[in-house]
């Protein structure tokens, strides 16, 4: 009978852990700064990190560096044990932005980078353009707005 009861604990504790790790970080809007200095924000769900908008400073290959507008990224970057993070493509091909990330408690760390090809005669994004820009990687870190906190 003890082992019975001993495996029937061993199960429930397991069965507990997922809804731990999901209440490991609380849930609502992100603001936050990156390494370059410029401004990021998401919005942290029970199962999902949406809303990325940040901007990045670029070096080319020509030379030349410039920083971008921000961007607002539509992806939902889903959470597991209180990590995201990804890889997505702009409609047009030329721009690749990477991110990957940490929530913990009230704050959130991680890193992105974003690069673009550019057609350097008719200076738009192309994929198939002749210039590379690239942010590198870029650490930010955040924290939850404190105007409109919400627990999960």
């Amino acid at each position: 009978m003890p082992r019975i009861r001993i495996a029937l604990i061993v199960a429930a504790t397991a069965a507990l852990l997922p809804a731990v790790a999901i209440a490991a970080y609380h849930t609502g809007p992100y603001r936050g700064r990156t390494a370059q200095r410029l401004a990021i924000s998401f919005a942290a769900g029970p199962h999902a990190v949406t809303g990325l908008t940040y901007a990045v400073h670029y070096t080319c290959s020509t030379g030349r560096s410039y920083t971008g507008t921000p961007l607002r990224d539509s992806t939902a970057y889903a959470i597991r044990a209180g990590r995201f993070g990804g890889r997505t493509r702009s409609a047009s091909g030329a721009t690749v932005s990477e991110v990957h990330g940490r929530l913990s408690s009230r704050s959130a760390s991680g890193t992105v980078r974003r690069t673009v090809r550019i057609d350097t005669v008719n200076q738009r994004p192309d994929p198939a353009g002749d210039e590379t820009c690239d942010s590198g990687r870029v650490h930010f870190t955040a924290v939850l707005h404190p105007a409109a906190r919400r627990t999960s």
